[in-house]
């Protein structure tokens, strides 16, 4: 009984704040992932409808990801640490959680990770190219040999999606 975010006309005759349903998106998500530790891994616009009172419903939950109690703990301190630009504090909490080998320099990390942070703090969501920050995360997972995390590769992948849902609905909504 709702209307699917695919659906543009819909969403205009029924007078749906873009903004606010971009916010609500990427809020739901977050929320799903960071405090129930379970998440719908394919927000396409399809697969989410809005409901009359603002709420949103998710259909097909054919592919889910999960994320354990110390991972959500992991994941929130590190967006806060990006958020904040406390780098070392995410370079930090990388080594407590064991995705980068302790052979490797926490200051070095720190670096890197800054190199990829700097760059895009405080720019508009237009002007990042998350195909390249993607990328660039990636040289870094394989410079401090960082083993993949099935699940974390799963929810970098639903992020990725949903922020474009969300930039569709809103083009200046910035998810940092």
């Amino acid at each position: 009984e709702g209307i699917k975010l695919s659906d543009d006309a819909g969403l205009s005759a029924a007078g749906i704040n873009r903004e606010a349903l971009a916010v609500t998106l990427i809020q739901t998500f977050l929320r799903h992932a960071i405090r129930d530790g379970f998440f719908h891994a394919d927000m396409h616009p399809g697969n989410v409808f809005v409901m009359t009172d603002g709420r949103l419903a998710l259909i097909d939950m054919g592919i889910m990801g999960r994320i354990g109690i110390n991972e959500r703990r992991f994941l929130a301190e590190i967006l806060y640490g990006f958020i904040n630009r406390n780098y070392l504090k995410v370079a930090e909490v990388h080594f407590e959680a064991g995705y980068v080998p302790r052979h490797h320099d926490v200051d070095s990390f720190a670096q890197a990770i800054r190199a990829i942070g700097e760059p895009i703090h405080g720019q508009s969501a237009e002007t990042v190219s998350m195909a390249k920050l993607l990328t660039l995360l990636f040289e870094v997972t394989e410079l401090f040999d960082m083993q993949t995390r099935q699940e974390l590769i799963l929810l970098q992948k639903t992020m990725v999606v949903v922020e474009g849902v969300a930039r569709i609905l809103d083009p200046n909504f910035n998810m940092w």
